[in-house]
């Protein structure tokens, strides 16, 4: 590692505060304390210098004992890699998805059903149930003046082009002919779509899978913002000024929408599909013997999204 602290402080440069017990602590416990963990010699080390902790103002990054970054200025050589297809082809959704694949129909002659219902962080050990009222056209679709949406979830890795769907509520777009869809949903990462019209929830994961991955929006039936994720659907090679340009520009037009509940995009639902504790019921990409796609991560019990 060519940083030394003496030198740092006689030539002026903010020196670091060690608190090392999180990193040390955990390379002993894996048994790699003799390569990282601490800040000695032979050490491999990330290292942030600050002058101002209170707002985390940078004025060093170190990298594996290497000068990285001055301020904001990064110092390091920009290794170019060149992906291999496997990791940067993974959108395996089979064929485009039409405005029908997003569609819940009812069982026949129902006026009524009774719908399982999510909503981002349920951590309740069951799923609630609302009684919902079928369209003239058999369905069940997404009410957001009473804070239901639709949310989808298109399996990308079996070409089978299969999509599970139900109603979720307290989330989602209320400006009409929208959907938000992504293809970070850990931990899965399959696309979601959440959207109030069936076609806009289509046109938003058709629109992920044809660019390898990211985010999509969709405002009043057009796709108005798209962040391009184009390695495993979750990342990107290309230089961070474009990719923050296309975010914060997916940020603008979110902000220009109405949202049920809290407004803004919704960046939290990339979390919301986690099968881990303490979800209990999910709603994951149909697979045999589930194609209605809601099951309990825990038990592996599975029910209808209507009955």
């Amino acid at each position: 590692m060519d940083y030394n602290i003496r030198s740092a402080i006689e030539q002026g440069v903010p020196t670091p505060i060690a608190y090392q017990l999180g990193s040390y602590n955990t390379a002993r416990h894996f048994r790699i304390d003799h390569l990282v963990g601490s800040l000695a010699p032979g050490r491999y080390a990330d290292i942030v210098l600050l002058s101002d902790p209170d707002t985390v103002a940078i004025e060093r990054v170190y990298a594996s004992g290497l000068l990285a970054a001055i301020k904001k200025e990064y110092q390091l050589p920009i290794v170019e890699i060149d992906y291999a297809s496997w990791a940067t082809d993974t959108m395996n959704v089979g064929r485009a998805l039409t405005a029908e694949d997003f569609t819940i129909v009812a069982p026949e002659g129902k006026t009524s059903v009774s719908a399982a219902i999510l909503q981002p962080f349920w951590f309740k050990p069951e799923f609630m149930t609302q009684t919902l009222p079928v369209s003239s056209n058999g369905t069940v679709d997404a009410n957001p003046e009473e804070n239901l949406i639709k949310v989808a979830m298109v399996d990308r890795y079996h070409g089978t082009a299969a999509v599970s769907k139900m109603i979720w509520k307290n989330v989602g777009p209320k400006t009409t002919k929208s959907a938000l869809a992504s293809s970070q949903s850990h931990d899965l990462h399959n696309i979601w779509s959440m959207g109030n019209n069936d076609a806009a929830m289509a046109l938003a994961a058709n629109t992920v899978a044809q660019m390898g991955g990211g985010w999509v929006l969709v405002k009043e039936g057009k796709v108005v913002a798209k962040v391009k994720l184009d390695i495993a659907g979750l990342m990107t090679s290309r230089p961070v000024q474009e990719v923050a340009d296309e975010m914060e520009h997916l940020l603008q037009q979110a902000d220009s929408m109405e949202w049920i509940g809290m407004p803004g995009l919704p960046e939290r639902m990339r979390f919301a599909f986690l099968t881990a504790a303490p979800w209990k019921w999910q709603l994951v990409a149909p697979y045999e013997g589930n194609l209605g796609g809601l099951v309990n991560v825990t038990t592996g019990e599975t029910h209808p999204v209507i009955w």
